[in-house]
């Protein structure tokens, strides 16, 4: 009797079906994407340019569910996604504006940070620079994108498993 193994299954309800665990589901994700936007939310705390993130859930194939957070803002794009050296010359120069001369100070420090989800104070030096030309060193990615989506599958994954078995055993 010592050696015995015992489990207990809960019954199916007798009312469930696809659209109740689809609705389930569906629940689960718009939970989900309230915390992944969070997280985006939090790579810009401290931007002045107000950065918009948009959330798109969806069924693409049989079998698969997706929650999406994306941004069309090209400013974050270079910070997550990193550019390489380049050249920057005044407006005049390029036909883009009539200045005919950068305007900066340096050094700076970044407000953020690669491989971190957090926006800091940053901060600009007190050094003025005015040249029509400056060759940028490149921004390094911060990947908030990839250091997000790892944080976040597992929180995904259980949120979904608890979804339906909450729609198939209530």
């Amino acid at each position: 009797m010592s050696n015995m193994i015992g489990f207990y299954a809960h019954p199916i309800r007798t009312d469930v079906t696809i659209d109740k665990v689809r609705l389930s589901i569906l629940s689960a994700m718009s939970a989900y994407a309230r915390i992944v936007m969070k997280e985006f939310r939090k790579t810009v705390s401290t931007w002045e340019e107000e950065v918009e993130f948009v959330v798109v859930k969806a069924f693409p194939r049989s079998g698969t569910i997706e929650v999406m957070v994306y941004t069309d803002n090209q400013k974050y794009k270079w910070v997550d996604k990193g550019t390489p050296p380049h050249d920057i010359w005044a407006g005049w120069y390029t036909n883009k504006s009539d200045a005919k001369n950068l305007s900066f100070f340096v050094p700076n420090i970044p407000k953020t940070i690669p491989n971190k989800i957090e926006s800091g104070i940053g901060s600009v030096g007190d050094t003025h620079i005015v040249t029509p030309y400056v060759q940028h060193p490149g921004i390094k990615p911060r990947n908030f994108d990839k250091i997000i989506a790892k944080k976040m599958q597992p929180i995904f994954r259980e949120m979904m498993q608890t979804a339906i078995l909450d729609a198939v055993f209530g």
